[in-house]
C-alpha cells in the first residue's frame, strides 16, 4: 500500500485536494489551466431546485425544464445562487428500465454565472446516481469518478470532473419537497476542453485510425484495457456524431486527432450489475480484460506502458486514499488496476494480450451488446 487507509473519511478531504492536484500535473504544456469549477477536487456541496421530479418522470431530453435553481456556498460562506433549466440525457442511463433516477443537465445562463465557480459553464453535464436508494449505486458512481481522474493522471488530453454533494428539492405548486441528498460529478464540457487543449471539437459522422493520433490513441487503449472497458470506438458510433463514448479534437483531414473518452460505468473497474458484455468478444464477465487498439500504433507500446509506470505509484495513491469509499472497496480497485499492471510488464503477456488481440483495420465498428 501507498499509504496507510484514512480512516477518518471526510475530515481529509482537504489532503485529498492537495494530493491530486499534484497528481494531475500537466503532461502536455500546451494545455491552458482548467476552469473555476475543475481547478480543485473539493467536494461542492450543490442545491438544485425545480421541477426534479417530473424531469425523472418524463425523460424526454428535449425539454429544458425551468425555473430551477442551482445553489452553493462560497469561499466566505455566502450563498450564491444560479438560475439555471435542467434537462435529462443520457442513453442506457436514461432508460428506466436501468435507472431510477435520470443523469442531468444544466444549462446555465454565462452573464449570471461570472464570477462564480460555475464561471464559463453553459450547457453541464451531471452524472447522477442511477438508483439513491442503494449503496452500491452510490459505489459505482464513485468509482467511475476515480476512472477519469486516472485518465487525468495520465494526460490532459481527458474530461475533468468534479466531485459534488447534491440536495435535490423537487418545487411544484409552489410547494418545496427534499427527494435526497447524494454524490454525482459535473463533466467538463467538451467545448471548454477543446478550448483547454488548442484544439477543435470535430462533428463528424466517423473517421479512421490514420487520422488519429497515434501516440494518445495507444495511450488511451491501454487505459481503456485498465479499465476493463470495451464499450467503445473510436472511429464509429454515437448517436448524432462521432464517436462511441468519446468526442474527437482536430482537424478534419488531419492525422493527429485526439479520441477523448467518457462514460467509464460500464466497466471491469466499476463493474455494476447492469453491465453486459458484447457477445462478439466472447468474454465471461465485465471484469474480463480484452485489448481493443490498433496494431498500427504498436510502435508507442513501450513509451506508453513507461509512462503508466511512471504515473503508477499516483494512481494507486488516488485510489488507496478516496475518502468516499472504504478500505475494501479501495483494497478491491486496487487489486484490478495491479492485475492490468502485471500484464503490462510481462513480455509474454504483452505479446498475447496486445499483440495478440489489436485491431489491424483502420475503422473498427463498436461492440453491440
Amino acid at each position: 500500500m501507498v499509504m496507510q487507509y484514512l480512516s477518518s473519511r471526510r475530515s481529509w478531504s482537504w489532503l485529498i485536494g492537495v494530493c491530486l492536484t499534484i497528481f494531475m500535473a500537466p503532461a502536455t504544456a500546451a494545455a491552458r489551466q482548467p476552469d473555476p469549477l475543475f481547478a480543485t477536487s473539493d467536494v461542492l456541496k450543490v442545491t438544485l431546485k425545480g421541477p426534479v421530479s417530473r424531469l425523472v418522470k418524463e425523460r424526454d431530453s428535449s425539454i429544458v425544464y425551468k425555473p430551477a435553481s442551482l445553489s452553493y456556498l462560497d469561499n466566505t460562506g455566502k450563498t450564491v445562487q444560479l438560475d439555471v433549466g435542467i434537462s435529462s440525457r443520457g442513453n442506457k442511463r436514461l432508460n428506466r428500465g436501468t435507472c431510477i433516477f435520470t443523469p442531468i443537465r444544466l444549462i446555465l445562463d454565462n452573464n449570471q454565472a461570472k464570477g462564480t465557480v460555475f464561471n464559463k459553464q453553459k450547457r453541464l453535464k451531471l452524472v447522477t446516481q442511477c438508483h439513491p436508494e442503494y449503496k452500491k449505486y452510490e459505489v459505482y458512481l464513485l468509482t467511475e469518478y476515480l476512472a477519469y481522474k486516472i485518465l487525468n493522471i495520465l494526460t490532459d488530453s481527458s474530461y475533468n470532473v468534479r466531485l459534488a454533494e447534491i440536495t435535490y428539492v423537487n418545487v411544484e405548486a409552489d410547494k418545496e419537497k427534499v427527494l435526497h441528498t447524494g454524490f454525482a460529478f459535473f463533466i467538463e464540457p467538451s467545448k471548454r476542453l477543446a478550448k483547454r487543449i488548442g484544439r477543435k471539437k470535430l462533428n463528424i459522422e466517423e473517421t479512421s485510425a490514420r487520422n488519429l493520433d497515434g501516440s494518445h490513441l495507444n495511450l488511451v487503449s491501454l487505459f481503456q484495457m485498465l479499465l476493463g472497458n470495451t464499450d467503445w470506438s473510436a472511429t464509429h458510433g454515437g448517436r448524432d456524431e462521432c464517436c462511441h463514448n468519446g468526442k474527437l479534437f482536430g482537424e478534419a483531414e488531419a492525422t493527429d486527432v485526439l479520441y477523448i473518452p467518457y462514460d467509464f460505468d460500464m466497466t471491469g473497474l466499476v463493474n455494476p450489475e447492469y453491465a453486459t458484455v458484447a457477445k462478439n468478444l466472447k468474454l465471461d464477465s465485465i471484469r474480463e480484460r480484452r485489448y481493443r487498439g490498433y496494431c498500427r500504433n504498436n510502435d508507442h507500446l513501450a513509451a506508453n506502458i513507461e509512462l503508466l509506470n511512471n504515473r503508477k505509484l499516483d494512481i494507486l495513491a488516488l485510489l488507496e486514499t478516496f475518502p468516499y469509499l472504504n478500505a475494501r472497496q479501495n483494497s478491491r480497485n486496487i487489486d484490478y488496476v495491479e492485475k492490468f499492471y502485471r500484464i503490462i510488464n510481462n513480455p509474454k503477456r504483452v505479446e498475447r494480450k496486445i499483440h495478440g488481440w489489436c485491431h489491424r483495420s483502420l475503422m473498427v465498428e463498436k461492440t453491440g451488446d
